[in-house]
């Protein structure tokens, strides 16, 4: 009769932790052998994964044709490496287990990492910890993590009011500790000059108060950046008649005041370009101006002397009747301008 034992998993953890040579062993397997009475036999031994075989013992069979022999079959120890990529803090559960004993294998990724999972040739997985049966063989693991990624917004100008709204150029959207140095392109915006960025970030002291050129995000940057585009409008002149200079600012509305000329009706203000402004209000477009103003003479009628007889009487009426309708031309001619404004 062939006994055949092996170390129990609780017996052997015990064995392990505290260093002792003790072990408890289980019935595994019974084999019923014959042999011939008064001799000796040397039975073979099995193979079981993950334990060590015992050497072969030679024994006796009894007159009585009794025998018997215990094998004792050594439970196996075997190692589990663990190791991260650059984003890994620390990996735990990496030391010697004995064959089908409980592993735990747990990770904690770098700030600013996030892990992705473990490959190796007993887990493959998106989770940050497993349990598995220790295997018949050695255990390697590695555990993979990606750095979190992090919002860039840019804010070009928040003017509701206003008719010009800034083009932000091809800008990164997103970005990550490891990501080499950005360069953030300016903004433009018509009828302003652009003076800078200011930066806000949600978690570290990456930020800019003041208006700034050129930005650059520094390597190991972290955190979500708004960018926020700052402008000086720019200021126009206008020249009237060679005469008057004035400045207004680029989208504002004005209003010229209208002058007075002895002898002369006002009928438009007319721009360089053509444009004719016949109330006085201009708005100012990213440019400037060169105005002048166009008038309408007022007819100079010379009346007669009144005279003596009835003719002379009638030639002073007809004088006056004409003053009156020119005069009333020129008015007309002043105010049908107006209309086609």
């Amino acid at each position: 009769k062939q006994n055949i034992y092996d170390n129990t998993n609780e017996q052997e953890k015990d064995y392990y932790n505290s260093n002792e040579n003790d072990t408890l062993y289980t019935l595994a397997d019974t084999d019923e052998l014959e042999g011939r009475t008064n001799t000796s036999i040397e039975p073979d031994v099995k193979d079981y994964e993950g334990f060590t075989n015992p050497a072969r013992v030679s024994i006796n069979i009894n007159a009585d044709g009794s025998a018997a022999i215990d094998y004792y079959y050594k439970r196996n120890e075997y190692e589990v490496a663990l190791t991260g990529d650059e984003g890994i803090q620390t990996v735990t559960g990496n030391r010697k287990y004995l064959f089908e004993d409980k592993v735990t294998i747990s990770t904690e990724p770098k700030e600013h990492y996030r892990t992705t999972g473990w490959t190796g040739n007993a887990i493959n997985g998106e989770e940050t910890s497993y349990t598995f049966n220790m295997p018949a063989n050695d255990v390697t693991q590695n555990a993979t993590s990606n750095p979190i990624e992090y919002e860039i917004k840019y804010v070009g100008n928040e003017e509701s009011d206003s008719t010009s709204k800034a083009e932000l150029p091809s800008n990164p959207t997103k970005y990550n500790v490891t990501t080499e140095e950005l360069r953030i392109k300016n903004a433009t915006r018509s009828g302003y000059d652009f003076i800078g960025w200011t930066v806000i970030n949600d978690e570290n002291d990456f930020t800019i108060a003041a208006p700034t050129m050129n930005v650059a995000i520094p390597r190991n940057t972290y955190g979500n950046l708004t960018f926020t585009a700052h402008w000086k409008i720019h200021t126009r002149k206008i020249k009237i008649d060679d005469e008057k200079e004035v400045e207004a600012d680029y989208d504002d509305d004005i209003k010229l005041d209208i002058p007075e000329k002895d002898g002369y009706e006002f009928l438009y203000f007319e721009t360089d370009d053509g444009q004719k402004i016949y109330d006085g209000k201009l708005h100012i477009g990213d440019k400037d101006y060169t105005i002048k103003t166009v008038w309408a003479e007022i007819p100079k009628m010379e009346l007669p002397k009144t005279g003596e007889n009835d003719n002379d009487n009638i030639l002073l009426i007809i004088y006056i009747i004409i003053a009156i309708t020119s005069f009333a031309f020129a008015i007309d001619l002043g105010t049908e301008n107006k209309r086609k404004k």
